[in-house]
C-alpha cells in the first residue's frame, strides 16, 4: 500500500506502516457499515498488503463485525500460497491471539472453533480448485 493522500505522494512523503494500517482500519470499518458489498475486495487488498499484521487485522474485522469476510478472504489468500509450510504459518498467524493491552479481551481473542473450521474448509476447497484436484471424497 501507499499513502492515500496524493499531496503527500507528490512531494515524496510516505506514510509509516502504522499510519497505513490506521487508514486501512478506518476504510474497512467504513465499508463494513456503509458499503458492505465492497468489503470483500477491500479486505482481500488489505490482507495482501499487510500479511505480517494478521492479528491486528483480525481485531479490526471483529470491531467492524466483519469476521466472516475476514475469514473467507484470508482462506482464499492462504490457499494460493505455494508451500504447505507457508500455509501452515499463515493459518497459525491468523488464528493466534493478539497480545495488546489496548484492546479488551473479547476483541483480542482468536477465532472461534467454528470460524477456524470455516477457514479450513474454504482454504481446502480453494487449494483443490487452484490445483485442479478434486476434494477428498469427491470423484471427478
Amino acid at each position: 500500500m501507499v499513502c492515500c493522500n496524493s499531496n503527500r505522494l507528490r512531494i515524496g512523503l510516505a506514510c509509516a506502516v502504522e499510519q497505513q494500517l490506521s487508514c486501512a482500519a478506518s476504510a474497512l470499518k467504513w465499508r463494513a457499515e456503509y458499503r458492505p458489498t465492497e468489503l470483500p475486495r477491500l479486505m482481500r487488498s488489505v490482507l495482501l498488503a499487510f500479511p505480517d499484521h494478521l492479528s491486528y487485522l483480525r481485531v479490526i474485522a471483529r470491531e467492524a463485525q466483519a469476521l466472516d469476510v475476514f475469514v473467507g478472504q484470508a482462506a482464499l489468500l492462504c490457499a494460493a500460497l505455494a508451500t504447505k509450510a507457508e500455509r501452515q504459518a499463515y493459518r497459525a498467524a491468523l488464528i493466534g491471539a493478539h497480545a495488546s493491552h489496548a484492546y479488551e479481551a473479547r476483541l483480542t481473542s482468536g477465532l472461534s472453533d467454528e470460524q477456524i473450521a470455516t477457514f479450513d474448509a474454504l482454504m481446502s476447497a480453494e487449494w483443490h480448485r487452484l490445483r485442479g484436484k478434486p476434494l477428498p471424497g469427491v470423484s471427478k
